[in-house]
């Protein structure tokens, strides 16, 4: 059974009780453009925040409890980078996971070191997203 069976098994079953609470949040940084990326995770039962500032962000995880961040280059990169940098200075969001959408000119190895916990190059199935959420739960 593929990874996309188990997860598109997972969403349908999940929608099928939508009165409960989120599984998860996730916080989307930068850009407005990743929308079926939000889409694709709040079918699975997370509730999805967009930010398109680094101030707005970490506005968000100190009011909020934060499953994952999802950020990257391609328009974002300094916000991106703010953040990441933030959350890996911080004692009380350090352990949250950054998955990175990679953009050209990203240096994969760079951020990695930097404290990405997943990288992302694009194009990649919208799974492999849901998939990482799901495991940051």
């Amino acid at each position: 059974m593929s990874i996309a069976t188990v997860i598109q098994d997972y969403c349908e079953t999940d929608t099928e009780n939508r009165d409960h609470p989120p599984v998860g949040r996730v916080l989307f940084v930068g850009p407005q453009k990743r929308a079926p990326m939000a889409a694709a995770l709040s079918e699975c039962g997370f509730a999805v925040d967009r930010c398109p500032t680094a101030t707005e962000a970490l506005h968000r995880l100190q009011q909020e409890k934060i499953t994952m961040v999802v950020t990257g280059g391609g328009g974002g990169g300094r916000a991106a980078r703010t953040v990441l940098r933030r959350l890996r200075e911080s004692t009380h969001h350090a352990h949250v996971p950054v998955v990175w959408l990679g953009a050209q000119g990203d240096d994969e190895d760079a951020l990695l070191r930097q404290g990405v916990s997943l990288f992302l190059r694009a194009p990649f199935p919208v799974q492999h997203l849901v998939a990482t959420a799901m495991f940051a739960i």
